[in-house]
């Protein structure tokens, strides 16, 4: 089979080049530095839509490019082995060609580059357009670190038929492997409110980034999940609880270096807030009679609880008071009247949702009966 001419097809039909930057990870270290445990590769991956009838090569020149101002170096320049009518079995569907599609791939490793070196990729294949990609692939302690060997993501043909991209390779980079740790202090107290939606971001530090799970999804709060955001790709407890309680739940971060590390989370979620009303029904209207000790409760519903008061202490019956009772905690007026009268008082409920609600109350304060030591004088509700 007579090798194809790459560099004449692109001459009759300049490919158009799409790049995708890959995501990295942020490396130091020394160039070309190797240890017993380190390992440094180069993986050129070869995509097509065909899997059958692929020509590549994965070829390095003997200069650099700036020895020809063209760019085009002569083609005895590059060296590196023909492969002629490869199969393509690997299906690869984040290959973000002009077409939006996935792609068949074939991967070639070289572990024999260094920095400084012109690297050219060449594929065709008249079934199908191609694209290639080339990485550097560090390996340190077994943790394996990935990134764009010349700085860019795929370069996929426009057409079909053939593709051809250059890299100059950048000094390799060895990374120094962080152990895994969160940003918080164990342990966490998130709080939430039930219809009412809630997102909580935990941070994990470490090289490689540490991937952070849930240990026991079981355990979240009912309408809540942990997973990353889609937009900043933080692992993120979200949702809108649909059940009051305290929920302990464990998360867990690893890299694969060191121990993994955990993080406890308590996330208590209160009830849905609901506005105050009174127990009573407006007016309510109460007897009483001086020297005869009086005693009537006061509840008012909602959540949070509400706080009951009276509005201008002034006008209770003289004798009396209105506060919570010391056993049951119910807001209460108590006392014994001192002076005959009607009193007109009110009553306010507040709990900060909604407006505060009133309760109008009047209280008949009659005279003790002649030659009588008193008698509990209060009727409850009229």
């Amino acid at each position: 089979m007579t090798t194809p001419d790459p560099r004449r097809r692109t001459r009759r039909g300049r490919i158009a080049t799409a790049l995708l930057v890959a995501a990295g990870i942020a490396l130091t270290g020394g160039v070309g530095v190797a240890s017993a445990d380190t390992a440094i590769s180069y993986h050129a991956q070869f995509c097509s839509d065909a899997k059958d009838g692929n020509t590549l090569a994965f070829q390095v020149n003997d200069g650099k490019p700036s020895d020809w101002p063209s760019g085009d170096a002569p083609e005895d320049t590059w060296h590196g082995e023909w492969m002629s009518n490869v199969r393509f079995d690997t299906w690869v569907d984040d290959i973000r060609t002009p077409y939006g599609m996935g792609m068949w791939c074939y991967t070639v490793v070289r572990s024999d580059l260094v920095e400084g070196n012109w690297i050219r990729l060449s594929e065709w294949n008249p079934a199908g357009s191609t694209a290639t990609r080339l990485t550097e692939v560090v390996k340190v302690d077994g943790v394996v670190f990935e990134r764009p060997a010349g700085g860019q993501g795929w370069a996929a043909a426009s057409s079909r038929c053939c593709s051809r991209t250059y890299e100059v390779l950048r000094a390799p980079t060895i990374p120094t492997l962080v152990s895994p740790g969160f940003a918080d202090p164990t342990p966490v107290v998130v709080t939430g409110t039930v219809g009412t939606s809630l997102s909580r971001s935990f941070t994990a530090t470490g090289t490689p980034t540490p991937v952070v799970t849930v240990v026991d999804p079981a355990k979240l709060p009912p309408g809540t999940v942990f997973a990353k955001d889609p937009v900043t790709g933080v692992p993120t407890l979200s949702g809108t609880p649909t059940t009051p309680g305290a929920f302990d739940f464990t998360l867990t971060a690893s890299n694969g270096v060191g121990t993994p590390t955990t993080l406890d989370v308590t996330t208590t979620v209160s009830p849905a807030p609901v506005a105050p009303v009174f127990a009573d029904t407006a007016p309510v209207t109460l007897t009483g009679t001086v020297g005869t000790s009086l005693s009537r409760s006061f509840t008012a519903t909602g959540t949070p609880t509400p706080v009951v008061t009276v509005v201008d202490p002034a006008k209770l019956p003289p004798g009396t008071v209105f506060a919570k009772d010391p056993v049951t905690g119910v807001p209460t007026l108590s006392g014994t009247p001192t002076a005959v009268g009607s009193y007109k008082f009110r009553l306010a409920a507040d709990n900060g949702i909604g407006a505060p609600v009133y309760l109008e109350l009047t209280v008949m304060v009659e005279s003790s009966p002649a030659g009588s030591l008193g008698s509990l004088g209060s009727i409850f509700g009229s």
